[in-house]
């Protein structure tokens, strides 16, 4: 996504010049990406408008074969949003104009801009969230791949950095593909509450106009209609957070996956190896292979963070109704759906490009991580936890490694080392 630059901005000479320069912003170039959704929203209005009797059926279907004319021009580069045009907004009817005459001018019918940048924000936000979790989707069959690979691979696992329990490289693996499916709910989530069209509500409190407002939101391509027309402005900003919310969960998610293949993929542990094409080596040390793009996926998912900040700042404490500061809320969105997709593209590669070393991690196993296991076979022998346990404890130097695999099996219940439910994991993920 290309974002606005004052230093590359035309010079501005006149107050009235800088002060458009400044309340413009970045908007014209966010709209050039959102104008196929601009351009969607007033199809399924102008069809609003016939269906209403404010338009003729030629004139409804001269603005139709304009607009489809319209995302011909930016599908071939050849359309485009002027810095003094503000918005796709604006654009699009000032080339219906200059086509189609008067007609040109009708599209504006009934609508502000307001609810036009709030429908195409949001059919944007509905199309990219749809890309990111089918992407999501894709990662989560790549680590269970991972999982199937690792099922047998002994692994110690960790509490507090230190050595705790058996576990394996599969389990692992399979950790990642649960925690997808928790972010796939809570995007589920967002789209439920994104999935309502604002069109007809106008600058936020309706208009004297038959507009057949459900006709027009299934035309566009929602589900739902933003009944009241207050509530249509004042969701901006709540929706977006909402959105932002979970995307950064979701980030997270993907931030800690990096922090373990930096942690286990480094010489210390030597659990993971890297494909050379995801590391990087050092401008003096010739030994180096650095994983940069494990650390970078952890670090730009923090840029989600103060993503979400920003929104919660802009929108802090604005009375009900339509305020200009809503108009930053646009680019954090849409930087935070851009962020999320290249999150999710580099993990994807990372993921594919990942190795296990059984030979490293079996022999990390030491016999630390069998204590819990001796004490709760001393607890079906008929003793009490808490009795095994400090029998254990006293004896900590006399355990010994028993064999990987029987130990990896004998913990069968469900999402255990031993049973770890793969395909029960691989349905969730394709729930819905």
């Amino acid at each position: 996504m290309s974002l606005w630059n004052p230093a590359s901005a035309p010079q501005q000479n006149s107050v009235q010049e800088k002060i458009h320069a400044f309340t413009v912003g970045e908007d014209y170039l966010l709209d050039r990406e959102l104008l196929p959704w601009d351009v969607r929203a007033s199809r399924a209005h102008a069809l609003g408008l016939v269906k209403a009797g404010l338009l003729t059926e030629a004139e409804g279907e001269a603005l139709l074969a304009g607009l489809a004319d319209i995302l011909k021009l930016w599908e071939a580069g050849e359309f485009t949003v002027e810095p003094h045009q503000e918005d796709c907004h604006t654009a699009i009817e000032a080339w219906l104009t200059e086509k189609l005459g008067e007609v040109g001018r009708k599209i504006h019918t009934g609508r502000s801009r307001n609810d036009q940048v709030l429908a195409a924000i949001r059919l944007y936000e509905l199309h990219a969230l749809g890309e990111i979790r089918q992407r999501v989707r894709t990662l989560g069959e790549t680590f269970l791949k991972l999982a199937k690979q690792g099922e047998k691979l002994p692994m110690p696992g960790y509490t507090h950095t230190q050595p705790a329990m058996l576990s394996s490289a599969g389990m692992w693996a399979a950790s990642f593909a649960e925690l997808l499916y928790f972010d796939l709910i809570q995007l589920g989530s967002v789209v439920r509450l994104l999935d309502h069209s604002p069109l007809g509500t106008a600058a936020g409190f309706g208009v004297n106009l038959p507009l057949e407002r459900d006709l027009v939101a299934k035309e566009a391509g929602f589900s739902g209609l933003l009944l009241n027309p207050i509530a249509a402005q004042n969701s901006r900003a709540k929706m977006e957070i909402a959105l932002v919310n979970a995307l950064e969960s979701l980030a997270s998610s993907l931030s800690q996956f990096g922090t373990d293949c930096v942690t286990y993929a480094s010489n210390s542990f030597g659990f993971f190896r890297l494909d050379d094409a995801l590391c990087t080596g050092s401008s003096i040390m010739p030994q180096k292979k650095n994983p940069d793009s494990a650390e970078l996926l952890r670090a730009t998912a923090g840029e989600l963070t103060g993503l979400g900040s920003s929104l919660r700042a802009v929108s802090r404490n604005l009375g009900s109704g339509y305020h200009r500061d809503m108009q930053l809320t646009k680019k954090y969105a849409m930087r935070a759906l851009g962020l999320t997709l290249s999150l999710l593209e580099v993990a994807q590669l990372i993921a594919e490009g990942l190795y296990f070393n059984a030979d490293k991690m079996a022999a990390a196993c030491g016999p630390e991580l069998f204590a819990a296991d001796r004490a709760n076979e001393l607890v079906q022998g008929g003793m009490s936890f808490r009795e095994a346990y400090f029998e254990i404890k006293s004896k900590l130097s006399s355990l010994e490694v028993p064999d990987l695999q029987t130990a990896l099996r004998a913990k069968s219940h469900r999402g255990g080392t031993g049973n770890p439910e793969l395909e029960t994991l691989r349905n969730r993920l394709h729930a819905d």
